[in-house]
């Protein structure tokens, strides 16, 4: 299915993640060296950043968001949404964008709620933030914030899911404008939903690696060819950071230009619907703010759900990524 929202430009990101950090060369004190080795060839995921005990995926949201308000000077009225895109919740209820809203002191006529979603989330979420945002004035803004804590759903002695996931939070700030389309291409099979899978808090999570990547192949790069279809001046791919083996083949298969995509699972891993903006911070050399960028991004995974989009970044404002 395709939507077209118009009037909504990305206008800053940042990024937060937890100190903590774990070697992935370590696992060869758990599982054998040569497996560890390989599996390090195939992920390219060297390290991950991982929540300390106590630390949620809100508090990573709430430092990204307050210090990319600060540092782009926003005054805090002009917030007439915000979204939370979260699969780790730190409430039942009410929804855990609540609190972010408190803490940031935000106005009491903003729109607030959170969404269930993960590696799509960034995406999706992208989506519901224009939707909501089209019908309000022009200058109005809206934050999307992007995190979660898998980490704490991780079985340590489970060697296909140990060595992946990490923890981040992201806040992107969009603003309504009188131009900038978003194009957003989606799909779910929930007939698979158990392929990510965990049941309650209290167990771990489970996935059957070989299914999301036979998803993946079936269905994002035909998305992301649909979007190459409409327009071919994209200045930046981005693609969830799943692990190398899935981002370089997705890239091969839809031929885009290596040097041209980008990537941050070496250093932190999948982090789940964080990674896209992540991902921009990560190389927030790669743009300016005094320039415009047309940047193709695809998130796919828990669900099974993917979305792929082209996207305007108006004068971005990308920040570095603050470590908690």
């Amino acid at each position: 299915m395709k939507t077209i929202t118009h009037g909504i430009s990305i206008r800053g990101i940042s990024a937060a993640v937890p100190e903590k950090t774990i070697e992935n060369i370590s696992s060869i004190e758990k599982f054998r060296e040569k497996k560890v080795k390989m599996r390090l060839k195939i992920t390219g995921i060297e390290r991950r950043h991982i929540a300390k005990e106590g630390q949620d995926a809100k508090d990573l949201c709430f430092s990204a968001a307050k210090r990319l308000l600060d540092h782009m000077d926003i005054d805090k009225d002009q917030i007439s949404t915000l979204i939370f895109v979260t699969q780790t919740p730190s409430f039942v209820i009410p929804s855990t964008s609540f609190w972010i809203h408190d803490q940031l002191g935000l106005s009491k006529h903003c729109i607030v709620y959170d969404i269930n979603l993960g590696c799509s989330g960034f995406v999706e979420g992208l989506n519901t933030i224009a939707s909501v945002m089209q019908s309000q004035e022009i200058g109005n803004k809206g934050l999307l914030l992007n995190a979660d804590t898998i980490s704490k759903y991780i079985d340590c002695e489970d060697e296909a899911t140990s060595m992946i996931f990490g923890d981040a939070g992201t806040a992107t700030l969009l603003e309504r404008t009188e131009e900038d389309d978003f194009i957003c291409w989606h799909c779910v099979d929930s007939e698979q939903y158990r392929d990510i899978f965990v049941k309650t808090p209290e167990h771990k999570l489970i996935m059957d690696g070989m299914q999301v990547f036979s998803y993946t192949l079936e269905q994002v790069v035909g998305q992301i060819n649909n979007l190459l279809h409409e327009r071919n001046n994209y200045e930046f791919y981005l693609l969830h950071q799943a692990q190398k083996y899935i981002v370089d083949n997705v890239s091969s298969l839809c031929g885009l230009p290596q040097e041209k995509v980008l990537t941050s699972y070496e250093e932190y891993g999948n982090t789940s619907g964080a990674s896209i903006p992540l991902t921009m911070c990560n190389n927030r050399k790669c743009f300016s703010p005094e320039k415009n960028y047309s940047i193709l991004v695809s998130g796919f995974g828990a669900g099974l759900s993917c979305a792929s989009a082209a996207v305007t970044l108006r004068n971005p404002e990308i920040i570095d990524i603050a470590v908690l």
